[in-house]
């Protein structure tokens, strides 16, 4: 083993002994460095167990602290085999309001499940799609009309130049 693969085998190690630390104590800021690992094979099922205690409590303004390479790492793992892992990253808030998710949710939900298991993953896969699609709806007729290309923000801060209102 070269000193540069010894070296950062021990700093994914200290990483993880921190994030496990963290992750008993239930603070949410170990899910990062966690979903992080899942792509060290030295040390994923550690990553794995941790995250499956974790996950399904987190808040969902922890969810948006994740940054795009942890959010795509979680997304990878729900293909993966480990289904309490699955199941634990289909109850996490927020999954179901992702739109880069929906590819690996219809995935799951496309899938032909072999055992019990494998049939709730694919039942939760199918009501975060539906959640998403009504979720999507109700923006969609809660959007006010408008002229396209115009952002809602520049019509809210645009001053009044109607005529003003009389005195009755």
């Amino acid at each position: 083993m070269s000193l540069w693969n010894w070296w950062s085998a021990a700093r994914r190690k200290r990483l993880m002994e921190r994030a496990e630390r963290r992750a008993h104590a239930n603070d949410f800021r170990a899910i990062g460095p966690l979903v992080e690992a899942l792509e060290w094979p030295d040390v994923r099922k550690e990553a794995e167990e941790a995250l499956i205690h974790l996950l399904p409590r987190m808040p969902a303004e922890d969810f948006q602290r994740l940054n795009s390479k942890q959010r795509l790492s979680l997304y990878r793992a729900l293909c993966q085999k480990n289904d309490a892992l699955t199941l634990a990253i289909l109850d996490t808030p927020e999954i179901e309001t992702r739109w880069e998710a929906r590819t690996y949710l219809h995935n799951l939900r496309n899938s032909r499940p072999k055992t019990e298991a494998q049939r709730r993953i694919q039942q939760k896969a199918m009501e975060c799609l539906r959640s998403y699609q009504e979720r999507r709806n109700a923006e969609t007729l809660m959007r006010p009309a408008m002229a396209p290309g115009i952002p809602l923000s520049t019509l809210r801060s645009a001053p009044h130049t109607g005529p003003e209102p009389h005195d009755a």
